[in-house]
């Protein structure tokens, strides 16, 4: 049945209801958003399934946090 509709939006083939539902948490997780609410959107009994959201993202945000600065867009210094 998924399919049907991921082919009616264009989506491509591989997504599935359980890994829109895991990009729904952790998108959530994300933009900070408590991770008791997290648990309630899902609708998780349990905090423990919960954190593994909120510690995904909190690890993307450290790589994100110690990555290089970007040189791209700087202008040049010299004029």
């Amino acid at each position: 049945m998924m399919a049907h509709w991921n082919k009616q939006a264009g989506i491509p083939d591989g997504y599935t209801l359980h890994r829109l539902r895991r990009t729904f948490g952790t998108h959530l997780a994300e933009c900070n958003i408590q991770a008791r609410a997290i648990m309630e959107a899902m609708g998780h009994s349990s905090m423990t399934v919960t954190d593994a959201y909120v510690r995904k993202a909190n690890k993307k945000r450290m790589a994100v946090d110690i990555a290089p600065p970007s040189t791209s867009g700087r202008r040049n210094a010299t004029l």
